[in-house]
């Protein structure tokens, strides 16, 4: 199992350390996601929630551990959306009245097809969305979805997030980091999914990409329920967005397979002219 050291956790990037790992790859943490955060604390999180449709929304524990979960963010990303109809997605927003949705477009190369879900509250302004799918170059199975949010008057934030091909994490992620930097982003982003970053997909230790920019998920985290201990979902923060970074971790409290084969991961960024 990685290793998480806090004081190379704090040399790194300077907050404090919420997340402690035990043998049974359980993580033993409060029930909110980072108690000891200010009010003016903007918290994001990242889900994938395994084959999110009917048949997992029709289970009433599951269904009420997700929107329990999903409440807590200010902005969360939901992955892995599969009902064709988009009931389950809707059902969701319904049972979220504090927060407004976004949805991207069907994509995927073979019958199966996903989605991806953005829930924020309505305390923030969406400015802008863009979906690349479809992607007439064939980069991406699944294309990514971007969105641009207004947190306060001097603290906007441009999202990037997709769920990357396991079978092709390399070429793909390389085409993201592409897209990302041909946009000439001037403020603070983020890019953040299950991108397949470790284990039998791709080897972390040689992750080149997005150069000077902070993997705030990093290869200590384990974001997966499997014994294997894997940093799948990442989210990636510009220089901007990581001057406001104050706190990161995983959670996954409660969690089992019946909930999703991977744990929440989140980050906490201080916005002093916005209060929760």
């Amino acid at each position: 199992m990685k290793i998480y050291f806090c004081a190379l956790l704090l040399l790194i990037i300077g907050c404090t350390p919420v997340i402690q790992t035990t043998t049974n790859q359980s993580f033993e943490l409060d029930t909110s996601p980072s108690p000891f955060l200010s009010d003016s604390a903007l918290q994001i999180g990242l889900w994938n929630v395994q084959v999110l449709g009917d048949a997992k929304v029709a289970k009433p524990a599951v269904y009420q551990y997700i929107i329990e979960q999903m409440k807590k963010y200010d902005i969360i990303v939901i992955q892995e959306i599969r009902d064709a109809d988009g009931s389950a997605w809707a059902k969701i927003c319904n049972d979220l009245p504090e927060h407004n949705c976004l949805i991207s477009s069907r994509a995927g190369r073979s019958s199966s097809k996903e989605q991806i879900g953005i829930a924020y509250s309505q305390k923030i302004m969406r400015l802008d969305t863009q979906d690349f799918n479809p992607d007439l170059q064939d980069r991406w199975e699944r294309p990514p979805y971007k969105a641009v949010f207004s947190i306060a008057p001097t603290y906007n934030l441009t999202l990037y997030t997709m769920h990357i091909s396991p079978s092709d994490v390399s070429k793909e992620f390389t085409e993201l980091e592409g897209l990302v930097h041909s946009q000439n982003e001037t403020g603070k982003v983020i890019v953040l999914g299950d991108f397949n970053l470790d284990c039998d997909y791709f080897d972390e230790t040689n992750i080149t990409q997005f150069e000077n920019w902070t993997y705030s998920i990093s290869n200590e985290f384990d974001t997966n329920l499997a014994p294997s201990s894997c940093t799948y979902d990442r989210m990636i923060l510009n220089p901007l967005a990581a001057e406001t970074l104050i706190a990161r971790g995983v959670y996954g409290r409660g969690m089992n397979a019946n909930m999703s084969d991977h744990y929440i991961v989140w980050n906490a960024f201080e916005v002093s002219e916005w209060s929760t």
